[in-house]
């Protein structure tokens, strides 16, 4: 039976470096949590205080309301009812495919043939059926993955927890192997912790994404959410965006979005952040879905003038960097169409995607833009 994993106020630290401060996550049973960060920023020794491979220095962690970790307590990690997923796969080499699956389920079944069975039925899940009898040193890095992630679910485990699992893989490989990895851990119904450093592996896998930065949880929700409102700049930028304008409010839409003067010209933003009556200076943050581009031409607010200063072929499309009005350059503005260099060119922006912060920064000239025509 899946367990309820909780975090509550975990801080770690390595001399008088702290790496995590204050953490709380909770894991609900079966729940596919991701935790998402830049490197350094405390997600592997989150892991290994779960995992039990460290010891926490404040706080707790329970499983189902039990007691398993605290500056007073340490279960070991072969008693906390979970398995894991390395980067480097930590397969035994002198055991064979099915050997090292066995091997995960002999503290629960004490019958060799039962435990063959079901070694044999997870590698076959895996695409492994055939090969049984390899070696770790005679599989590809992706078979290799294969059964790292066999044997971690075959005894069905209340939490796995993965360590950048595809961190070291190709693109295509990649991408199989995470939807192997969100499908075969619901079919199981075990929860998953996941850390990745990737933002698009972790909205495709997780039911909720945790933001970590420098040692502490920014933002916890849905991956839609965390997207569409960013709670800080940093979730917005680590979450993929395509530049930056530093701008002053000049009207107020209604409760969720302002008119803001920028160097580029006058766009319309959401708020987000701590932006109330009192906000003056912003910083808008664009995603890159946010612009449509057009034939260049004057547009009222919501709308950039630019020249395209270089395409990218995408497949689907197009990729294109946009300078405008000011010299910021808007990088992955993506069109099905191709926009050659130097073209000019109109950017729509889409007011739920053009993202506005306060910023104390932003000290913006009125009179000047006035004088450029970019403000009525």
């Amino acid at each position: 039976m899946t367990k309820r994993i909780e975090i509550k106020t975990v801080s770690k630290a390595y001399g008088v470096t702290n790496v995590l401060e204050g953490i709380d996550l909770t894991i609900e049973a079966g729940e596919f949590a991701v935790l998402l960060g830049p490197s350094g920023s405390g997600k592997s020794t989150l892991l290994r205080l779960v995992g039990g491979l460290e010891k926490i220095d404040a706080g707790e962690i329970r499983f189902d309301g039990k007691l398993i970790a605290s500056p007073k307590v340490h279960t070991p990690p072969d008693r906390r009812d979970l398995s894991m997923v390395f980067q480097d796969f930590a397969l035994w080499p002198h055991m064979n495919a099915l050997e090292n699956v066995s091997f995960a389920l002999e503290r629960y079944e004490k019958d060799s043939k039962v435990r063959r069975r079901q070694s044999g039925e997870m590698l076959e899940r895996v695409g492994l059926a055939s090969k049984l009898d390899r070696f770790p040193s005679n599989l590809s890095g992706g078979e290799q993955q294969r059964l790292s992630l066999a044997r971690a679910l075959v005894a069905r485990p209340s939490l796995i927890l993965f360590d950048e699992p595809l961190s070291s893989l190709d693109a295509d490989l990649k991408e199989r192997l995470r939807i192997e990895i969100s499908e075969l851990t619901r079919q199981v119904g075990s929860g998953a912790l996941y850390i990745t450093h990737d933002q698009s592996e972790a909205f495709a896998l997780a039911d909720r994404v945790a933001l970590l930065n420098d040692g502490k949880l920014i933002q916890v929700d849905k991956p839609e959410v965390i997207y569409r409102s960013p709670a800080t700049p940093f979730v917005a930028h680590f979450t993929g965006i395509a530049g930056e304008l530093e701008g002053e409010i000049i009207d107020w839409c209604d409760d969720a979005s302002v008119i803001v003067a920028t160097r580029a010209g006058t766009v319309v933003a959401k708020r987000c952040g701590s932006i109330d009556a009192h906000s003056k200076y912003v910083r808008i943050m664009l995603r890159g879905s946010a612009a449509k581009i057009n034939k260049s031409t004057n547009g009222g607010d919501g709308t950039l003038n630019g020249r395209v200063v270089d395409v990218a072929f995408r497949g689907r499309g197009y990729d294109h960097v946009i300078e405008v009005s000011g010299g910021t350059r808007l990088v992955g503005i993506f069109a099905h169409d191709r926009w050659e260099r130097d073209d000019l060119v109109h950017l729509t922006l889409n007011a739920d995607q053009t993202l506005a912060f306060p910023s104390d920064d932003a000290v913006i000239d009125l009179d000047l833009l006035a004088a450029d025509g970019q403000v009525a």
